[in-house]
């Protein structure tokens, strides 16, 4: 038996994300499977998730695009232009919020966070690992993404899968 499909489409990717919910639609026998999120901002600049329907039990898919430069937010009276630090926190907050009660939690980001940087040079922070052992901690089951066109993104990837099997066993 399958587990019942839910699309959460954050702001920077609700576009595709109503494009892919009418192709769950017709898939799975009709229905949107889509969740309503939002993301509200205090004037700090700080935000948090308000799920708007259960996520009990589903196997959640969660759609962003880090990318996405056109969202603003206000932070004491200013406009500020989301960053891909501002999309990857919104994604953990809904992570948070939809933890410990969906069956499992996919994250379908197109453009991999923080991924270009693949190897220290120097005295510098490898993002991208941390940010996958983030995603990791918070209870996600998959990622998919769509940018390992670089062979040292690959490798990283490759490792990132045997360390996660070494450790099952």
């Amino acid at each position: 038996m399958h587990n019942e499909i839910a699309l959460i489409a954050l702001e920077s990717a609700e576009k595709i994300g109503k494009r892919i919910d009418v192709i769950l639609s017709d898939w799975r026998g009709g229905g949107s499977r889509r969740i309503p999120v939002s993301c509200p901002r205090f004037s700090s600049g700080e935000a948090k998730c308000v799920i708007q329907e259960s996520v009990r039990d589903k196997d959640v898919f969660i759609l962003l695009d880090v990318c996405n430069w056109s969202l603003t937010y206000q932070m004491f009276g200013q406009t500020n232009r989301m960053s891909p630090d501002d999309h990857f926190q919104d994604l953990k907050r809904v992570i948070a919020a939809c933890n410990g009660k969906a069956q499992r939690i996919t994250v379908i980001m197109p453009f991999l966070y923080e991924g270009r940087q693949h190897r220290k040079t120097m005295r510098e922070s490898l993002d991208c690992a941390v940010m996958l052992r983030e995603l990791e901690n918070l209870g996600v089951h998959s990622l998919l993404m769509n940018s390992l066109f670089k062979r040292a993104d690959q490798m990283m990837y490759k490792r990132k899968k045997e360390m996660k099997a070494g450790r099952e066993q």
